[in-house]
């Protein structure tokens, strides 16, 4: 395990090797807050190495991943950090209202398309909770997508 910190934040990040020897971050559990789940952080993951992360809340706003990478690429790791704190701030607002049924709305929303429902045993959000969510997108300047 390595400990990384990116600006105030510190980070857990489990680390494998592939095949041809480039690091792999597989697990970054962000411990700077009381959730225990494993959350991905790229901007604290790619300053040891990683490719990237695979995480939910990136499928509703995939510009703010974008930014991080781009920003790291470039060597601005200040401007990593920031697109890093609005990304962590985006996924706490989505994820306040559960996992897949909160991303399926909120990619619905912002796409303007029906995603459908989650499987089993995962719930959709109801109408209350759905609306509540469309107000934290725009809180968090979310808006629909340009086609």
């Amino acid at each position: 395990m390595v400990r990384v910190a990116c600006g105030a934040r510190c980070a857990t990040v489990v680390v494998a090797r592939r095949g041809h020897g480039v690091p792999f971050g597989y697990r970054v559990k962000d411990s700077s807050s009381a959730d225990s789940r494993a959350r991905a952080e790229p901007g604290s993951g790619l300053t040891i190495g990683t490719a990237g992360c695979i995480d939910g809340p990136l499928c509703v706003v995939p510009e703010l991943w974008v930014e991080i990478w781009d920003a790291y690429q470039a060597g601005d790791l200040g401007r990593a950090c920031e697109a890093q704190r609005r990304a962590t701030e985006v996924a706490a607002g989505i994820l306040q209202f559960g996992f897949l049924g909160a991303l399926k709305a909120a990619i619905g929303e912002r796409l303007q398309i029906d995603c459908g429902a989650p499987r089993p045993p995962q719930l959709p959000l109801d109408l209350e909770h759905r609306a509540a969510l469309v107000e934290r997108m725009r809180e968090l300047d979310i808006s629909p997508a340009r086609r």
